[in-house]
């Protein structure tokens, strides 16, 4: 790899410098990043023992993903396991929401329409209405 104009005009002593204060500068910057989240970390507590969220989706952390007991594919096919005729896909959300799925998806019953289009266990019966394969 050819080097740069600017590197070719230093000497290997130069850039050795030069490696050794950007050395120096990310390590100072290493300890103040430490420091600073240091203190945030006790601004968190403060505000949780306030009784606010305690920094949950600030600076430091960033959201937080629903946690579910089953996956989608589950708890779709625990609705409509129990229904013995076909189901609308808005029918299917309630259910799956009902189980107490979470999801912080904005089109969430988009979700559910690929999930039962792509997952082999369920078929469509007509346009948006869907059942177990049999």
């Amino acid at each position: 790899m050819p080097r740069s104009a600017a590197l070719s005009s230093l000497s290997v002593a130069q850039i050795q410098r030069f490696l050794e204060v950007r050395r120096a500068q990310l390590k100072d910057l290493n300890r103040q990043k430490k420091s600073l989240v240091k203190q945030m970390a006790k601004i968190d507590a403060q505000i949780a023992r306030i009784g606010g969220n305690g920094g949950k989706g600030g600076l430091v952390s960033m959201g937080v993903r629903p946690k579910n007991k089953m996956s989608l594919v589950e708890a779709i096919s625990t609705v409509m396991g129990k229904s013995a005729s076909p189901m609308p896909v808005g029918k299917i959300e309630e259910g799956v929401r009902a189980l107490g799925y979470k999801s912080s998806a904005a089109n969430f019953r988009s979700l559910i329409n690929q999930t039962l289009i792509k997952d082999k266990r369920f078929s469509a019966v007509s346009r948006g209405v869907y059942q177990m394969k049999k």
